[in-house]
């Protein structure tokens, strides 16, 4: 059971997968929701109406199609990457989605195999489930922030050596520096590198 608030814009990753749900509309009875999901991911959509209330619940059913054998993160890792030639994997733990999705892209364009999560449960998940060459996260990050993530990470000797980008992204009201509302990259959204391991490759 996934619980959002009403607040449109507002966006959840579920654990484990490339799934990431994100509030596009609200009013009183009513949420619309846009899924963005990988192939192997069947989505299906219900209405129920409570009796006694208004309001109408809409209800997502989002389940996988096949359930690959569990492998060791080792194991999967090595393999995805033998097969789809890919120079590393990259998590990309963003809260907002329109940045998210600048940074994953970028990275995608540039020939690395990416994930995304957009709060700090979901990212640690991941981390927790899959090798990682580089985490890329938001200062200000949803449920656990950037710096409470790392300080976790720092206590987990599975996930203490992963290489760390700390990132801090300008106020929703400062401008824009290019027309259409993509910012170009700049050192100034990097607060620190945490671990340099990657830092001459990426």
């Amino acid at each position: 059971m996934l619980v959002l608030s009403r607040k449109i814009g507002q966006s959840i990753c579920l654990p484990g997968s490339e799934t990431t749900i994100t509030i596009t509309k609200a009013n009183r009875n009513r949420v619309s929701l846009a899924i963005r999901a990988p192939r192997e991911v069947k989505i299906s959509r219900a209405e129920l109406e409570w009796p006694e209330e208004d309001d109408t619940v809409i209800e997502e059913d989002i389940t996988p199609r096949w359930r690959p054998r569990p492998k060791s993160r080792a194991t999967q890792t090595v393999e995805s990457l033998n097969r789809l030639g890919h120079k590393g994997c990259i998590l990309v733990a963003i809260t907002d989605f329109s940045e998210r999705q600048r940074y994953a892209d970028a990275f995608r364009n540039a020939g690395y195999l990416t994930r995304e999560a957009c709060d700090g449960l979901s990212c640690l998940s991941a981390l927790r489930s899959e090798l990682f060459d580089m985490l890329v996260i938001d200062q200000h990050l949803l449920w656990g922030s950037g710096e409470g993530v790392i300080e976790i990470m720092h206590h987990d000797p599975s996930i203490r050596k992963i290489p760390v980008v700390l990132l801090n992204f300008p106020k929703p009201d400062e401008p824009e520096s290019v027309v259409g509302g993509q910012r170009e990259f700049g050192c100034d959204e990097i607060v620190k590198i945490v671990q340099r391991r990657l830092a001459g490759t990426v």
